[in-house]
């Protein structure tokens, strides 16, 4: 197997995240689609050498020293962290705006959203073949006043496409 070797990093968090994210999903979550995903959106380089089998092994794994973090996966299997490094990164944003009562972060479609008891708010997925039209319309709601001690909600909400993200009070 190839050993790559990182410093203790966002990286090697991102990827932390990445395998949480796997095992939470049962498995929808899967970072080691890149070369899939790039054939099935056309996207793949021709001149890049050839994709990865999927019918190989796709295992990877994580071993942490107290300074580095070694990444072991099989010879080519490329990972794709994409939405799990923007999820990720606005997870983090959003906590740093603790000090408002409510808060979006949107990491180019992976929308983290943080409300108080009694705030609501709509989202809306526009759709991109229809130009004024959403997709999907979610009305999101913090905690009710009568929940157990219950002040923050917080929501993650993921999209594909290249679409404007909107939302209104």
């Amino acid at each position: 197997s190839l050993h790559d070797a990182l410093p203790i990093s966002t990286l090697a968090a991102v990827l932390d995240w990445a395998r949480q994210a796997e095992t939470l999903s049962h498995g929808i979550v899967d970072v080691t689609l890149l070369d899939a995903r790039l054939q099935a959106e056309g996207a793949a380089d021709p001149m890049a050498a050839p994709a990865f089998d999927g019918a190989r092994d796709r295992s990877w794994s994580m071993d942490r020293t107290s300074r580095v973090t070694f990444i072991r996966r099989a010879p080519g299997l490329r990972l794709d962290l994409d939405g799990i490094a923007k999820g990720w990164l606005a997870d983090r944003a959003l906590a740093r705006l603790g000090a408002f009562p409510a808060a979006v972060v949107d990491a180019d479609g992976d929308v983290a959203i943080r409300l108080d008891a009694g705030q609501r708010w709509r989202f809306g997925v526009a759709d991109p073949r229809t130009t004024g039209m959403d997709l999907v319309e979610l009305d999101l709601a913090g905690p009710d006043d009568r929940d157990d001690g219950a002040r923050r909600t917080t929501f993650g909400l993921a999209t594909s496409g290249t679409s404007v993200h909107r939302w209104s009070r």
